[in-house]
């Protein structure tokens, strides 16, 4: 086998694999029978399709008049080698394109969402299977690729410090009337123009969200809305957000964490873990030096401490001792992230707790639990 490095394209460390006796290529993630994300809409950060773009060219000079089946981890292989060098030049082209041409309008003044509608593929990516979005979409990409270079502020001054949805919800109702906002909304969606009865609603949502009509009125929309959608993820959210309406909040069925994904943990990741935690405004005037050493790795310390509401941490010598010391090993102190400053589940995976004074220890263990406010996964999402 013979690996292609491809970092920061589809993902932070990516690589696409030849096997030369077979004459066969694994594109990973880097060309797929889809337009892939540059940014997923579940969240990320953006990536880079002038890598992405650059990297495919690579791959095609290096393998291109070889390969005669190209395969990527999700989907079905490419067979016969003028097939397989139309693909990776179609996938090599998309992304160049798109990534060009964005920049090519943001020089002229033009924002995300404007260019989003702008922009139309080349006749040929266009009329291709494989460039078509059916997971990532040109009008998302093109609005990460402008997130990506210039951020999420489009210069215009009336975007800078909007209000909240429920503020500006309320004030639409108030300048239009709640009742003609709603009949708006629904001739809007009788004439087909689910985007625009889409806004309109989720007003009037965010404004009542109790009103059963109202929340019906905006589901009717938005599934609309996932039936019209060729892209998959658009269609998940749509039709999301229409269970929401109906039904109500449906939480988050997934759970991603196991024992062998968070027992990878550095000591560093499960600090940071900790003070994504924390709440800042009960910890302003809170005190608490915790030491982690980890006795697998030469009893390197990490020294942590509250600075104004902040979890923070060093591996240098620091002026002030620790309340508490926890030591263990590299994979035992990742009890800390799944148990947070529980004595006994500490002790019970193996960390050793020490202190000069007993109550100090648990006053410190207790100021750490009383400041955890761990996240929610099961918000509302179309809902206030």
């Amino acid at each position: 086998m013979e690996f292609q490095m491809a970092p920061n394209t589809e993902a932070p460390s990516e690589m696409l694999i030849w096997f030369p006796d077979l004459h066969a290529l694994c594109a990973a993630e880097d060309a797929t029978h889809t337009f892939h994300n540059i940014l997923t809409l579940r969240g990320a950060v953006v990536r880079d399709p002038h890598s992405w773009a650059k990297y495919l060219t690579e791959t095609i000079d290096r393998y291109g008049s070889q390969a005669e089946v190209v395969f990527a981890k999700h989907h079905w292989p490419t067979w016969g080698n003028d097939n397989v060098l139309k693909f990776l030049t179609y996938q090599r082209d998309l992304y160049a394109y798109v990534h060009d041409q964005t920049l090519r309008l943001i020089n002229k003044g033009y924002n995300g969402p404007e260019i989003a509608e702008m922009l139309t593929l080349p006749p040929a990516l266009d009329q291709s299977w494989s460039c078509r979005g059916y997971y990532g979409s040109l009008s998302h990409n093109v609005k990460a690729i402008y997130q990506r270079y210039v951020g999420w502020f489009d210069g215009n001054p009336a975007h800078l410090w909007e209000h909240i949805p429920v503020e500006k919800a309320k004030r639409y109702v108030a300048l239009i009337g709640e009742k003609k906002l709603i009949n708006q909304g629904i001739k809007a969606y009788l004439e087909g123009d689910y985007r625009w009865a889409a806004e309109l609603l989720s007003h009037a949502v965010f404004n009542n969200p109790s009103d059963e009509n109202i929340r019906n009125k905006l589901a009717d929309v938005y599934e609309q809305l996932g039936y019209g959608a060729e892209n998959g993820t658009w269609r998940n959210f749509y039709i999301s957000g229409t269970t929401e309406l109906r039904d109500g909040n449906f939480g988050t069925p997934t759970q991603t964490a196991s024992d062998d994904v968070v027992g990878q943990l550095t000591p560093d990741m499960v600090l940071d873990t900790l003070a994504i935690q924390i709440n800042g405004p009960e910890a302003w005037d809170k005190t608490l030096f915790m030491d982690l050493v980890v006795s697998d790795q030469d009893n390197k310390t990490y020294h942590s401490w509250l600075s104004n509401g902040a979890l923070v941490y060093s591996t240098a010598d620091q002026s002030h001792a620790a309340q508490v010391t926890l030591t263990g090993t590299a994979r035992q102190l990742t009890a800390l992230a799944v148990y947070g400053p529980d004595y006994d589940a500490l002790v019970n995976a193996g960390v050793v707790i020490d202190g000069d004074d007993e109550d100090v220890v648990t006053k410190a263990l207790n100021t750490l639990a009383s400041l955890l406010d761990p996240g929610d996964p099961n918000f509302n999402i179309v809902t206030p």
